[in-house]
This record gives structure tokens, C-alpha cells and sequence, in this order.
């Protein structure tokens, strides 16, 4: 019994572990922010995406004053390339 019952406890004590360092959220504060960009600049924000089973890919631009509010956005499927590196070199040409 006393066999069982320490085993049980390690195997409590392990899965409480495993669920506090799965579970555990980031400091707010250490978080990434946007930065905004300089005074009469615009930030260009872009992201790609490839999907092997389709064979096609994805790409979405969007641009944001220093206040941040959206100056545009755009959402493009690809079907010519099969790379992301790729795609989102198109992405940004296509958002300059």
C-alpha cells in the first residue's frame, strides 16, 4: 500500500509540473509591442504561408501610420511559388 500510495503522489506531483511549466503565461510587461514608426512614416507588417497538401500559398500585408491605424491591407493567394521566403518577397514588393 505504502508502495502505491508514494507512487501515486510522484506521478501527482509530476503531471503539477508538467501542467505549471505548460501552462504558465508570459509577464504582460515582457511581452513584444508594436513599435510604432516614426513621425510621417508607415510600418509595413507581412506574412506568408504554404500549404503542402494545396500547394498554394498565402501571403497578407498590412500597413499602419504612427497611431496605428490601417493606411491598407491586402490578402493574396499564390499558386506560382513554393517557397515562403517567396511569397513574402512578393508580398513586400506587392505592398511597396
Amino acid at each position: 500500500m505504502w508502495a502505491l500510495w508514494f507512487s501515486r503522489n510522484k506521478l501527482i506531483l509530476f503531471v503539477d509540473t508538467c501542467l505549471t511549466l505548460i501552462l504558465k503565461h508570459p509577464n504582460p510587461s515582457a511581452m513584444v509591442r508594436w513599435p510604432p514608426p516614426p513621425p510621417s512614416w508607415v510600418k509595413m507588417n507581412v506574412d506568408a504561408s504554404y500549404s503542402i497538401s494545396n500547394q498554394k500559398a498565402a501571403s497578407s500585408i498590412i500597413i499602419q501610420d504612427k497611431m496605428g491605424q490601417i493606411m491598407g491591407s491586402c490578402f493574396r493567394i499564390h499558386n506560382l511559388f513554393s517557397s515562403v521566403f517567396m511569397v513574402e518577397v512578393v508580398a513586400i514588393l506587392h505592398g511597396l
